[in-house]
């Protein structure tokens, strides 16, 4: 409560409260904000990259991220899918995230279900921003092995029309080289200090 009471005493108007149970229930409270027919994006709730590397292009696309667990769609999940009717579902991450049968199960809520996925963390996200900015002037680049520097960027990067791509301390790996290396953007963004991009 401290949090909440001390940003009420900053703000002009009311500070509104999402929550629910669970993350889960959160992100579909959120997801209420979306008119029905919006894309959606879904992600594992159990680990943060592949979501970090979806949000700037959820943000473009003005998609809902709704969260599951590995092996099924929990209640919360289920329910603001139904109410949104996704034009599309776009799964965010390999069957070890997102596995085949709750791929199954979201068929159910749109006929448009894709994946995008790679062997890792870093070729996911170089796969989401070929599909998601295939032409992008610029890029963001956040640690793979960390969530709050990429966490507050990522809106940011989409706002701006760019993908997140990840990276470890001491170099790019080669799918994240090979997206900037395609692309050949006028500027990249470090998201952080030295401790986490060398």
């Amino acid at each position: 409560e401290c949090v909440w009471t001390t940003l009420e005493s900053c703000a002009t108007g009311a500070v509104p409260r999402v929550t629910g149970a669970d993350r889960y229930s959160t992100a579909a409270r959120l997801a209420d904000s979306f008119p029905a027919g919006s894309p959606v994006f879904s992600a594992t709730g159990q680990a943060f990259p592949d979501t970090l590397a979806g949000t700037p292009a959820a943000a473009a696309k003005h998609a809902a991220i709704l969260l599951t667990a590995p092996g099924t769609l929990p209640p919360a999940t289920t329910a603001a899918r139904s109410k949104l009717a996704p034009s599309s579902i776009t799964i965010l991450g390999g069957t070890g995230a997102v596995s085949a049968a709750v791929a199954t199960a979201l068929s159910t809520y749109s006929s448009n279900v894709t994946r995008l996925s790679g062997s890792d963390r870093y070729a996911t996200a170089a796969a989401i921003a070929n599909s998601a900015f295939p032409a992008a002037t610029g890029v963001f680049l956040g640690t793979g092995a960390g969530f709050a520097d990429a966490l507050t960027g990522g809106p940011v990067a989409g706002a701006a029309g760019q993908p997140l791509l990840l990276a470890t301390v001491p170099c790019l790996p080669a799918a994240t080289a090979a997206v900037v290396a395609a692309d050949a953007p006028a500027t990249v963004t470090l998201l952080g200090g030295t401790d986490v991009l060398g």
